[in-house]
């Protein structure tokens, strides 16, 4: 009898339990959707195509020529972060994101700035790195600091013909890969990118149940951005140690890589032909784009750090307290601490 429901009836999908309706699934999140895929096999497919029209929806509000620029963020390695990414990820329509975030590696700015000219866009207030905050990171105490892969930041600005000011800021990494920036977000909830054809979630377990871990180098400017996203019904803790369970992912002394078992990777419209790698994951290694690695937390170099929380499943160092030259990770240990 369910079958005949679900097969005569358009916009119904069948669980082992209920009938489901098309609409319903329209306001899941990616996460819930992912869940929900293997029940059915109209599921998978129906995730893909709702991912890519959340995407090309939010794109479509900035960009006249999606099409086009989504063939430069393929040709360039661009991917879109931020709180966009996040609110296609939730599918929520209780808050939306205020402008466009989009990550370039270091030196590809020029070709997404003639693109955004031509749309009509205009540039403002660039921002750059200054060249002594550029030497920081060779200084273990100096590390602490915060965006040490941010080069610079160019906002873009255009006003529609209803008044409404559309914004775009690129952020050029300061290093090969437009993922390394994102890795150093104030939070978990946040890391994430969409590229021309994939999505990718680095903390997908913690972000689908509202869960937010501080990057502890943030901790002094948490006030600027913690009431933000608590208002978005995340709930943000300062340390691994609140979590009341093994840490999982977001352990500190984990050492990730985009792609991992760890990660949420949906290809969600990319042609089998299609030879553009994904940003930052193994195959975009034989493109001469890096693998990026990364820890939570990966700024404080205490020598021979273990996770904090005690109830934490991996008794091992920090891996990057370990490579860290002894002497100065003794000089840095007591002041990290």
């Amino acid at each position: 009898m369910f079958m005949a429901i679900f097969h005569n009836t358009p916009g119904l999908y069948l669980t082992p339990d209920a009938i489901i309706p098309f609409w319903i699934l329209g306001h899941c999140s990616l996460f819930t959707l992912v869940k929900i895929a293997p029940l059915h096999p109209n599921f998978s497919t129906y995730v893909k195509v709702h991912t890519r029209r959340r995407f090309e929806a939010t794109l479509g509000k900035y960009l006249s020529d999606l099409a086009g620029f989504r063939d430069v963020m393929r040709t360039h390695g661009a991917v879109v972060s931020g709180s966009s990414a996040l609110n296609i990820m939730l599918g929520t329509s209780s808050w939306s994101s205020k402008d466009l975030d989009i990550y370039v590696r270091k030196g590809e700015t020029v070709s997404i700035t003639t693109f955004l000219l031509r749309d009509g866009y205009t540039c403002h207030r660039p921002r750059f790195r200054e060249p002594l905050q550029l030497l920081e990171p060779l200084v273990g105490y100096l590390s602490m600091l915060e965006d040490q892969h941010v080069r610079r930041i160019l906002q873009f600005r255009k006003q529609t013909s209803d008044g409404t000011v559309l914004t775009i800021d690129i952020i050029e990494s300061n290093t090969d890969s437009a993922i390394s920036p994102i890795t150093e977000f104030h939070c978990t909830e946040v890391m994430n990118y969409i590229s021309g054809d994939a999505i990718l979630c680095m903390y997908p377990i913690l972000t689908g149940q509202g869960v937010a871990i501080m990057e502890d180098r943030h901790a002094k400017d948490k006030d600027t951005w913690v009431e933000k996203y608590t208002s978005r019904g995340f709930r943000v803790m300062e340390s691994v140690t609140e979590l009341r369970r093994p840490c999982g992912s977001a352990c500190p002394t984990a050492v990730r890589t985009l792609g991992d078992p760890e990660s949420l990777y949906l290809n969600f419209d990319q042609a089998e032909s299609t030879t553009a790698p994904f940003p930052g994951t193994q195959d975009a290694s034989d493109f001469g784009w890096p693998i990026v690695h990364w820890t939570l937390g990966q700024s404080r170099f205490v020598y021979g750090r273990l996770c904090p929380n005690p109830l934490c499943l991996r008794d091992t160092h920090d891996p990057l307290t370990i490579i860290w030259p002894e002497p100065f990770a003794r000089i840095t240990r007591d002041s990290s601490l």
